[in-house]
């Protein structure tokens, strides 16, 4: 039980990591610091890649035990682990929910801005292909 112990909370550290990550991310989405953008994703990949490694590890001691008391330490970080990958996954859907919106936005403003572009391209295969649009300029920020 020492073993998962050290490895629960290796992940519940990791998973700090991650989530302070994902924060830097969004801000740098908002405030569109690439750099900073590019820098934390990287992080995140590379906690992430450290995470399933313990991961895999902590399910091969949990095989040999049949079942984590929840009041003992161990499922108490359990519990905790699982609180905050739910975090993450909320986050994450927050972030692409923001990033669709946007896109959408500003394609809506591209298509009324180049009207030539609202004309209708079907691939080979049927499908509606929505053409890339040229190169706009704008004097503002969004």
């Amino acid at each position: 039980m020492n073993k998962l112990n050290e490895i629960l909370s290796n992940e519940n550290t990791l998973l700090d990591s991650i989530l302070f990550a994902q924060k830097e991310i969004r801000e740098a989405v908002k405030t569109k610091n690439w750099i900073n953008l590019e820098d934390n994703i990287a992080s995140v990949n590379d906690f992430t890649s450290m995470f399933l490694d313990l991961d895999k590890e902590r399910e091969v001691i949990c095989e040999s035990v049949n079942e984590i008391d929840p009041k003992s330490e161990e499922g108490k970080l359990l519990i905790e682990i699982r609180g905050k990958l739910f975090q993450s996954k909320v986050m994450n859907k927050a972030l692409n929910d923001y990033v669709g919106v946007t896109r959408n936005f500003v394609q809506n403003i591209l298509d009324n801005v180049v009207p030539q572009r609202r004309s209708v391209v079907y691939s080979r295969t049927g499908k509606i292909v929505k053409p890339q649009p040229e190169s706009v300029v704008l004097n503002k920020v969004f």
